[in-house]
């Protein structure tokens, strides 16, 4: 059904390729690991009709091990298995061309899906993972389209009256040259018409896609769209800048920094990915982590609620940025409920505050209680006298989690779990982007499943310097075993 691996077939000389990998290779250790996972699923999609195929087993550790060591594209990585021993003996001297992966991540997508758990999963028994603190975080990876070839809506619309005016104007020169006798088997305005009609087509498309996104409402003249990647997402960068990209999140668990849960979001800022990667860590992990760390991009007060709901104890971050600012003014005011069940907000000295207003995000807007503050023997010292004549308050379902936060985040101890945060998830976007992993791929299915293949290849590689340490300790133990 498969071709054989050619590496393990001995030569005239009993020589193989495989005599040519040192034996502190950490080729070993891959084959070893992808030994130990279970790839039947992966098999169950071929037949044996046909030439044999290439084994998965031997892809995906090429595949992977590529990834690990700074090989992105399928044409570098073609490549070193033709040249490179080391890719030789783990594609099994089978050499696969760039197209062969490229149809096998597109034919084993969701297998890939499956992987990544099962590697966070192996990870777990391995002691790797502990859910004791996971950082959750987001990264900006660039689409694979530039923002050169994009154009606004406005732009769009004027482009499309050009266009459909120009293909008038060359059919009818077309029909007139075809009226009359012609050498040349095929008109310069045929070739100029088959251009405009696909350019036609391509902004229609982008067009209607960028409609799509705005629902039943008009889309802006300044609202974009890629040609390219419909599903890209314009991003702001530094000094008014952008670009085309996707928003990609990872959870990250401290005591390896092993990527437990990963997907994209389909907004640039992280506000709205909370929930969904809380229930992708109880999904992959069959628990909810202890303790879950976020800055301030995620803080508002349906996700602090979300957090606790799920089991977990949150530290969001209450400034800006990793800041620790006491910027809320929830700790300093007084909730209670009346008979009918209505919520009331008392300021220090018991004044209830008017003029409430949904100012939307969980939160309200109230008023002081400008006369009563003259006379009271608080004023001096009151904190929301400092806020200004409207203050902004949580709404009463969230006043519970909003303010032990912010008690929990003021604390010796609180400080000191969400210094943690910056050390457990930033390193890992930094490896993976020291590494050159970037989105060659296009279309948000193909994007996601592009990044979860690169956070297996950040977890196989945890994996592997974990099994190297175990090695290098027997082998120690072996050699001084007094």
């Amino acid at each position: 059904m498969f071709r054989t691996d050619l590496t393990e077939q001995p030569s005239l000389f009993a020589f193989t390729v495989r005599d040519l990998i040192a034996e502190d290779s950490d080729v070993w250790l891959y084959i070893d690991l992808f030994d130990a996972l279970d790839l039947e699923d992966f098999d169950g999609d071929y037949v044996s009709q046909g030439k044999p195929g290439i084994a998965p087993k031997l892809m995906l550790r090429s595949l992977f091990y590529g990834l690990t060591h700074g090989i992105v594209t399928g044409r570098k990585l073609a490549d070193v298995c033709c040249n490179d021993s080391r890719y030789i003996v783990l594609s099994g001297e089978q050499r696969p061309d760039s197209r062969t992966f490229q149809r096998f991540l597109i034919r084993h997508a969701q297998r890939l899906d499956a992987l990544f758990v099962q590697v966070v999963r192996l990870a777990q028994k391995m002691g790797l993972v502990s859910l004791g603190k996971v950082a959750l975080d987001g990264s900006r990876f660039k689409a694979n389209t530039s923002k050169h070839k994009a154009m606004s809506y406005g732009r769009m619309n004027q482009a499309l009256s050009e266009i459909r005016s120009d293909l008038t104007r060359l059919k009818e020169d077309l029909a007139r040259e075809n009226s009359s006798e012609r050498t040349e088997p095929e008109s310069k305005l045929e070739g100029e018409i088959k251009l405009r009609e696909k350019r036609l087509a391509k902004i229609l498309a982008a067009k209607a896609s960028l409609e799509k996104e705005h629902g039943e409402e008009v889309p802006p003249d300044s609202a974009q769209k890629s040609f390219h990647d419909h599903d890209a997402m314009p991003m702001a960068k530094k000094n008014d800048a952008f670009i085309y990209g996707y928003n990609c999140q990872a959870a990250v668990d401290e005591t390896s920094q092993i990527i437990v849960a990963a997907d994209l979001h389909d907004a640039p800022n992280d506000y709205g990915a909370t929930a969904p990667m809380l229930g992708e860590i109880k999904a992959n992990c069959d628990k909810a982590a202890e303790r879950v760390l976020v800055d301030s991009g995620y803080r508002s007060n349906e996700n602090i609620t979300t957090i606790e709901s799920s089991g977990s104890t949150p530290y969001v971050a209450t400034g800006k940025g990793e800041a620790q600012a006491d910027d809320g003014i929830e700790r300093d005011v007084i909730l209670t409920k009346g008979p009918d069940g209505a919520a009331t907000y008392l300021c220090p000295a018991g004044k209830k505050l008017r003029g409430y207003a949904n100012k939307g995000e969980g939160t309200l807007s109230a008023r002081l209680p400008r006369r009563a503050c003259k006379t009271c023997p608080l004023a001096g010292g009151c904190p929301l006298l400092r806020r200004g004549k409207r203050i902004r308050l949580p709404k009463p379902e969230h006043f519970v989690a909003v303010a032990g936060n912010l008690a929990r985040m003021r604390t010796p101890e609180g400080k000191a779990v969400y210094a943690r945060r910056k050390v457990i998830v930033e390193p890992v976007f930094g490896n993976l982007k020291n590494k050159g992993i970037r989105i060659v791929v296009r279309g948000r299915g193909r994007v996601r499943t592009w990044w979860r293949v690169a956070a297996t290849a950040h977890n196989i590689e945890k994996i592997i310097r974990s099994m190297t340490a175990s090695r290098q300790s027997a082998l120690l133990a072996a050699a001084c075993p007094g």
